[in-house]
């Protein structure tokens, strides 16, 4: 429930930014990686329809370098990329196990007492995170999942 309330939240955060403006970022292999567990065998038509809304809500890096290299370090030299050219908040959201290991030895490659710049949080976490930061919007989300019959 909370990864489908995490998607909820960055289409319709995205639905209220100037167009040319992502919410969110992510790499093509994390996407991609993404969109086959979310559909399983055989999506629903709603299913379908979500992570086409999604696509478009999303910055997807389709850059060959960052495509040839695994889900883990593309994310990272995202997450390291958006965190260095911007002034707004990041969090990184991952429900794989040793994330955080595996972004705090891309971070000591360059310097062995770096930290990670960012938080990561799972998506139950990034739930509580994004109802702390977005109550209002939280809550219109949180109602539209309640009458959802998906």
């Amino acid at each position: 429930m909370s990864s489908r309330f995490v998607t909820n939240f960055i289409i319709e955060r995205q639905a209220g930014l100037p167009e040319g403006i992502k919410f969110a970022t992510t790499s093509k292999q994390a996407f991609d990686t993404f969109v086959s567990k979310f559909h399983e065998e055989s999506p629903s038509v709603k299913q379908l329809e979500i992570v086409s809304v999604l696509r478009n809500a999303i910055l997807i890096a389709e850059h060959p370098s960052i495509n040839n290299l695994s889900i883990d370090e593309s994310v990272l030299v995202i997450c390291d990329i958006v965190y260095s050219r911007s002034n707004f908040p990041m969090i990184l959201i991952s429900n794989i196990p040793k994330t955080t290991e595996k972004a705090e030895t891309f971070y000591r490659k360059k310097d062995p007492n770096a930290s990670i710049p960012f938080p990561i949080y799972t998506a139950e976490e990034t739930e509580s995170f994004l109802h702390g930061r977005y109550p209002d919007l939280s809550a219109i989300i949180d109602e539209k999942i309640k009458i959802s019959k998906f």
